[in-house]
């Protein structure tokens, strides 16, 4: 799925960012980049994407994985700058998960951008930048007309060509793809019923503007 291939790429960039950190001795780069990557992509997308993946039968099992591995890279990386606290949550996510049981993060390998670069995936990242931005619209229409969060919204339009979603660097084609895939995980984010995916190509806009 592509928030899987999607999560992964962010990961690596946090590695690339303490690499890069941790060489150059600007710390604070590296505590941002961290903290950045646990609140607004693990925290605010992968987990609540998570929730419906892991009813899926198809989906479950790679899902529960991921949930547990990246975390564990996670605090990998947390261990140089937070090592009481990175310590005491390896312990409690590894017991649970039966993976490393017993051992220290200490007694892990710092994960290197170098080892995992090839999960790095611009492509993939701009495709879901798309969904994300499509959630943040609904979500601001939503605060614009003061719509609760608990009423479903009966009808979004969604035009492919915006040039706030539409991504210009891959093929169309695969956008379309890619957006009509995760309409269901749209739907259940942001509460809506239907959502209806809309082409506005430049012969459309000529018979509107010669109306």
């Amino acid at each position: 799925p592509l928030i899987h291939q999607w999560i992964l790429h962010k990961l690596t960039i946090v590695m690339k960012d303490c690499d890069n950190g941790l060489s150059n001795f600007n710390l604070s780069s590296s505590t941002s980049s961290l903290h950045h990557f646990l609140l607004h992509e693990y925290c605010d997308w992968f987990l609540e994407f998570s929730k419906i993946y892991l009813q899926i039968p198809k989906y479950h099992h790679i899902t529960k994985q991921l949930l547990v591995s990246i975390l564990e890279t996670y605090y990998r990386l947390l261990h140089p700058f937070m090592p009481y606290l990175s310590e005491e949550l390896w312990q409690r996510i590894t017991n649970s998960s039966s993976n490393h049981s017993s051992s220290s993060v200490s007694s892990h390998s710092y994960p290197s951008y170098n080892d995992y670069s090839y999960l790095e995936n611009n492509s993939v990242d701009q495709h879901f930048k798309a969904i994300i931005e499509i959630i943040h619209n609904i979500r601001s229409i939503r605060n614009i007309f003061t719509i609760p969060k608990n009423i479903y919204i009966e009808h979004i339009y969604i035009d492919i060509h915006d040039e706030m979603i539409s991504d210009h660097h891959s093929n169309q084609i695969q956008t379309d793809i890619q957006l009509e895939h995760h309409i269901p995980f749209i739907q259940h984010i942001g509460n809506i019923n239907n959502i209806h995916i809309i082409n506005t190509n430049n012969d459309y806009k000529q018979n509107i503007s010669s109306l």
